[in-house]
């Protein structure tokens, strides 16, 4: 068996009476790389060393082994799973618990939107020990920038489900060149959380292996708004052009005003966001009868 592999390896050596052998891999990398076999264990593990050192590369062999040995003792799998495979059982579980009526399905699905285009996407071929600080710190950077320079700013429909209909949105202009506000990568970040407690729970990973993601610090950045006084005044000009439109019988143009002084009137009462704001149609708006004079 080590004849044949030997036509693949160069530079090879065991250690701990043969549990350990250490090698490179031939017209591949100059790096080491080292494979594990355990008694009572079926099979092994491979793990780069990430050194071309011989010295090194001992030291990091054995210090993964007993690694790997005391995960045996805690009856964890050496398995390295992938971040993929963990979201896959990960939104199974969780599509039970909806089926269960433990959490709402709401939870489920902006879950499962996280997972397909953000997580995966960034963490999927990774295993999930080997997502620390850093890759957190270089996640953060690459989700702010999706919509603008990333693979968000190409895309020009986003395709989703609501009560069991397809629905197909155009991505407005003004989402694709906007930053990812620290409030929304948190709250994403939530459901990452909880990933990484589901292969703790799981046996994939140790409690002490997982990465510790902290929030981040939000900055509010105050609003240009309108004061009272400057508030009843636009709506006053604005009841003054429509009358004016009206006197001069241009019906296009007092009609156009309406639509803009009601405009006004609906985005300063009742708290719509500007995405809304823009989708918002007539048959969205529901009539008082009674008559009010301006």
């Amino acid at each position: 068996m080590v004849q044949r592999k030997l036509k693949f390896w160069k530079e090879y050596f065991e250690l701990k009476n043969g549990r350990i052998k250490v090698f490179k891999r031939k017209g591949v990398s100059e790096k080491f790389y080292a494979r594990f076999t355990f008694r009572g264990e079926k099979g092994y593990v491979q793990e780069s060393l990430k050194t071309n050192n011989k010295d090194e590369a001992t030291e990091a062999a054995l210090e993964k082994y007993l690694q790997f040995e005391f995960k045996l003792k805690q009856g964890l799998s050496l398995k390295r799973k992938t971040f993929k495979e963990i979201t896959t059982e990960y939104l199974q579980a969780t599509k039970l618990k909806v089926e269960r009526n433990e959490i709402h399905y709401r939870k489920y699905h902006l879950q499962e939107l996280y997972i397909n285009r953000y997580f995966d996407d960034f963490f999927g071929e990774m295993a999930i020990t080997d997502i620390q600080k850093k890759e957190i710190d270089q996640y953060r950077e690459w989700r702010k920038n999706y919509w603008i320079t990333g693979k968000g700013s190409k895309e020009r429909h986003i395709t989703y489900v609501r009560a069991g209909k397809t629905i197909k949105r155009k991505i407005h202009a003004s989402q694709r060149s906007k930053i990812a506000a620290s409030t929304t990568v948190n709250s994403e970040e939530t459901a990452l959380r909880a990933i990484f407690k589901f292969a703790i729970m799981c046996g994939y990973v140790s409690a002490n292996e997982v990465v510790q993601i902290k929030t981040e610090r939000v900055k509010f950045n105050q609003r240009a708004t309108f004061t009272p006084k400057e508030y009843w005044n636009l709506l006053k000009a604005a009841r003054k052009r429509i009358v004016q439109a009206d006197k001069s019988n241009r019906d296009r143009e007092a009609h156009l005003r309406v639509l803009v002084y009601n405009f006004i009137l609906i985005a300063s009462n009742c708290g719509t966001r500007t995405t809304e704001l823009m989708h918002l149609r007539w048959k969205d708006i529901e009539w008082n009868a009674k008559r009010r004079r301006w």
